[in-house]
């Protein structure tokens, strides 16, 4: 007799164990399990106060962003047949430059205090302060901005007192039929403005700012916002250069401003290099580790006097408080997390501890 109630204890207990084994791996282990070995993430979001910021790297672009004269001249009926075919007697650079808004030819740009922008190192005042700024300037060529300046920074700002104003006059030489209808601002982090160049942000939209010439004065307030990737490339130009010199053409080149590689000459030379654009690899070349965009928080538009010159305009730049967004992507289970859970799990289920197990092992061992 009593040998079965043992044996049906036994069997009772066997039981029992099996149930909670079964429901703790099938409601929960396996979920964690998984979990944990997908390396599933989520995004998690805060706002900060910080001791300093990067100032964005400001592009400054027109439209339309082509000459209507030029493309007539040469029968273009958009920007990008300039690749098919070659112009007798001229390089692609030569049409591109005669195409679009040249620095210092259709357009200047002066400091608030009237000190000209010119290309390479600028030390410029900051506007209503002694702060003083440092930017290399710098001529991009673009796909669908067509040559753009950037307005790169050497700088961290600490207050915000670090605010740019630009007065932006445009040459009254240029062609009626080429008239500019407006100035786009585009704001990027000094790793990501390459983006610009081929127009491709997998990860984002960046603020893009449009000012009309002669309206009004213009206030744009930004705010940094920082995101944090597990996966992606540090420099997104080395990435893309990598792939073209794969394509093992005789003249390793691009057909937009891309750092290490020169701007293609001729059309064959293009169209060599041109399979790259749109694959995966290429996209990927685009997808960061870190990122850093900005948001328009306020804009603030004063209008001028009617004798206002219609061939100008003023822009200032800057923020209002000492902060940032920080966007993150973490791990939704770490391995700290998966111990810690499982642990748990086997006290609610079995009673397990490693107490426990300790203090039965020191008491058999001394019996």
């Amino acid at each position: 007799m009593a040998n079965k109630q043992v044996i049906c204890k036994v069997i009772l207990q066997v039981l029992v164990f099996s149930c909670l084994f079964g429901s703790f791996v099938y409601f929960f282990m396996k979920d964690q399990m998984e979990t944990f070995m997908k390396g599933r993430t989520t995004i998690t979001r805060r706002v900060e106060a910080v001791n300093s910021l990067e100032f964005p790297t400001i592009t400054i672009c027109f439209d339309p962003a082509t000459k209507l004269s030029v493309a007539k001249k040469y029968g273009f009926k958009n920007y990008f047949q300039k690749f098919i075919s070659d112009i007798p007697n001229k390089t692609l650079p030569q049409v591109f430059d005669e195409m679009t808004y040249g620095f210092e030819q259709d357009y200047s740009i002066w400091n608030h205090d009237g000190k000209k922008i010119h290309l390479g190192l600028n030390d410029i005042d900051a506007a209503y302060s002694s702060v003083k700024m440092q930017f290399q300037v710098d001529a991009i060529k673009t796909w669908d901005f067509g040559t753009c300046i950037k307005m790169e920074p050497r700088f961290e700002m600490v207050s915000p007192l670090y605010r740019l104003e630009l007065s932006l006059q445009l040459s009254s030489t240029i062609n009626t039929e080429d008239k500019i209808e407006s100035v786009l601002f585009i704001f990027t982090s000094n790793r990501s403005w390459v983006s610009i160049s081929n127009s491709d942000w997998p990860q984002y939209q960046p603020l893009k700012a449009r000012v009309h010439l002669s309206k009004e004065f213009t206030q744009l307030f930004w705010q940094a916002e920082e995101e944090y990737f597990k996966h992606g490339t540090d420099r997104p130009g080395d990435c893309l250069k990598k792939l073209v010199e794969q394509q093992n053409c005789s003249v390793s080149c691009w057909g937009s401003t891309i750092p290490g590689l020169p701007y293609c000459q001729t059309a064959s030379e293009y169209s060599c290099v041109d399979p790259v654009w749109g694959t995966e690899e290429y996209f990927d070349c685009f997808m960061t580790k870190e990122v850093t965009h900005y948001s328009l928080i306020d804009r603030i538009e004063t209008p001028y006097h009617e004798d206002k010159n219609k061939m100008k305009t003023d822009v200032l730049i800057g923020i209002k408080a000492m902060q940032k967004v920080t966007t993150e992507e973490v791990f939704v289970l770490t391995l700290q997390d998966l111990i810690g859970s499982v642990g748990g799990s086997l006290g609610l289920f079995f009673g397990f501890s490693f107490s426990a197990v300790f203090f039965a092992c020191l008491n058999k061992l001394f019996q």
